[in-house]
């Protein structure tokens, strides 16, 4: 038996295979142990004293009433639009939404909301923050 980083027992191995199952239950391990938190949570309180904007990417089948739900979610949670840019590309749209007003974890959990909706291939948000300006 040897150790591993995780603090379990492996046994040497044999084959390729073997590295890939011993490699896939050793994730599955490290995920099950992991704190799964998100790490936006924790950004305002590393960048006291900052502002945040929030880029919300959102890629859907040429769907334009997506990025009018997101507006409209971030209005009643007291947010706002500070820009907007919309690309087609291909048969879809690329929906880019700069938010202001709404915090880190807000700005995630509208992503994964979106991300929810019929006809959205994928919704992303990138966190800016303008240290010493909040």
């Amino acid at each position: 038996m040897i150790g591993n980083e995780t603090g379990r027992a492996a046994t040497a191995l044999s084959s390729p295979q073997a590295l890939e199952r011993t490699l896939a239950d050793d994730l599955s391990f490290i995920l099950t142990q992991t704190d799964l938190r998100e790490p936006d949570d924790e950004l305002e309180s590393v960048f006291k004293g900052s502002s945040f904007t929030h880029v919300l990417s959102i890629r859907t089948d040429d769907q334009l009433d997506v990025a009018l739900t997101a507006l409209q979610a971030v209005r009643a949670g007291g947010g706002a639009l500070d820009g907007l840019h919309l690309t087609r590309r291909g048969g879809g749209l690329e929906h880019r939404l700069t938010l202001v007003g709404v915090r880190p974890h807000e700005a995630r959990r509208l992503a994964d909301q979106i991300a929810a909706l019929p006809g959205v291939e994928t919704a992303t948000v990138e966190h800016h923050i303008l240290r010493g300006a909040g």
